[in-house]
């Protein structure tokens, strides 16, 4: 077994590569500080002939990604041409990875034992899921307020995150400027299926976009950053820097 990311390396080398290697990092839980850190949420996950098949999803996908969001960020533009093949089989590793994973950071994610076994043979068949078993929009974070710029709404990652409040269940998950949302089981409404932001197969399709402050989940992770900060629950290195 290899030790691999549980989200891709590629995301981590952007935020961190101005800050001498290291993020500020927070959650939720009350007795934790703010704090500098240098993980990558590394460990055992697969072999290394797993690792490369899941390695040409993110490299495809990362890329068409990247070159959406600052074309957005540009002009404005909300058309994404996506290679659906790829971008479904990525996001589905996105989601099935952070669900094995045992480290602390993704305790809150669980699939069901079918549909993660569903996801596995996915993955290494090649073949994307079924809306119906797991279902991914995608949505262009922006702040109105204007307190967030579009390069620091870029530098924000939150680990996949349960959405309890609706139904069907679903998982949220913010990177790079772009939130993905996952319903598992997925949507099976027709309305909802061919809504835009649901990646259902099409090679161009039109994302949305979505006020960071209209995501309650979002905004408590924030807030709980936030009091840390005015409650002085920060590590010595985040004090010495501020």
């Amino acid at each position: 077994m290899l030790k691999s990311h549980v989200l891709p390396r590629a995301y981590f080398r952007k935020i961190t590569r101005n800050s001498s290697g290291k993020a500020i990092s927070f959650d939720d839980f009350p007795e934790t500080k703010v704090r500098f850190s240098s993980s990558q949420w590394v460990q055992e996950l697969m072999c290394e002939a797993c690792e490369q098949i899941i390695s040409r999803y993110e490299s495809r996908a990362i890329e068409t990604l990247r070159t959406f969001r600052g074309k957005f960020a540009k002009t404005g533009d909300q058309r994404l041409c996506l290679e659906s093949h790829h971008c479904r089989l990525f996001f589905t590793s996105l989601i099935w990875r952070s669900a094995i994973a045992t480290i602390d950071e993704f305790q809150k994610v669980c699939l069901p034992p079918d549909i993660r076994e569903l996801a596995r043979r996915s993955l290494f068949s090649g073949i994307p899921l079924s809306r119906q078993v797991l279902t991914c929009t995608i949505r262009i974070v922006t702040d109105k307020s204007q307190g967030f710029n579009d390069a620091s709404l870029r530098d924000i990652m939150i680990t996949p995150i349960p959405r309890t409040t609706r139904i069907p269940y679903s998982f949220l998950f913010l990177i790079d400027g772009i939130l993905l949302e996952f319903f598992c089981p997925g949507l099976t409404e027709t309305r909802e299926l061919e809504a835009d932001g649901v990646v259902n197969g099409r090679r161009l399709m039109t994302v949305p976009t979505i006020d960071i402050f209209d995501v309650p989940e979002v905004v408590s992770i924030l807030v709980s950053g936030f009091g840390k900060n005015v409650e002085g629950k920060l590590s010595d290195a985040v004090k010495t820097r501020a």
